[in-house]
């Protein structure tokens, strides 16, 4: 189960709730690298704090014959707490990691501009930069040594259609042949 605003309000203090709050979607686009690296750690910080809390009150209060049955429910928002700070800490960490995917992609379309500048102003160039850049922009990446050696199969479409029509007579004579 998610929580909610209205559901971790009661449960947190003012502090732990500006960080659950930081967590979540209208507020995490503020956070640049470093404060969203540094709640990522308070938030790991209060999620472990709460998670080994709970472990410590269940091994309390399960060995007293008179509390078998309540201890979990005594020791329930310490739990729930530690839920709330586990979620935080998933958002937080996939933010970063959507931050991580977008440093990359910026790289790599500099080192694409780099390369376009350098290019003569060719249609060729022009249509193998254009297609590099359209798999970029869905999200495949390629190493520039891949980058290079498929430079040549962008820019000339001919090889391709050569390919096709060498296998087809391939297959039309595989026929003949039975």
């Amino acid at each position: 189960m998610t929580y909610n605003r209205n559901q971790a309000r009661p449960l947190l203090t003012d502090a732990e709730y500006e960080l659950f709050i930081s967590s979540l979607a209208d507020h995490i686009g503020e956070l640049d690298r470093r404060a969203l690296g540094q709640a990522i750690t308070r938030t790991r910080r209060a999620r472990d704090k709460y998670r080994d809390l709970a472990k410590r009150q269940n091994a309390a209060t399960a060995g007293r014959a008179d509390a078998r049955g309540a201890a979990h429910t005594a020791n329930e928002r310490t739990e729930v707490k530690a839920t709330i700070f586990g979620e935080a800490l998933d958002r937080l960490a996939k933010r970063r990691e959507r931050m991580d995917v977008d440093e990359r992609r910026a790289a790599r379309r500099a080192v694409l501009d780099r390369k376009a500048a350098q290019l003569p102003p060719t249609k060729r160039a022009q249509r193998g930069l254009r297609k590099t850049a359209a798999l970029l922009a869905k999200g495949s990446f390629m190493s520039d040594r891949a980058s290079t050696s498929n430079q040549a199969a962008i820019r000339a479409p001919q090889t391709r259609i050569a390919a096709s029509r060498g296998a087809a007579t391939r297959r039309t004579q595989a026929k003949r042949d039975r």
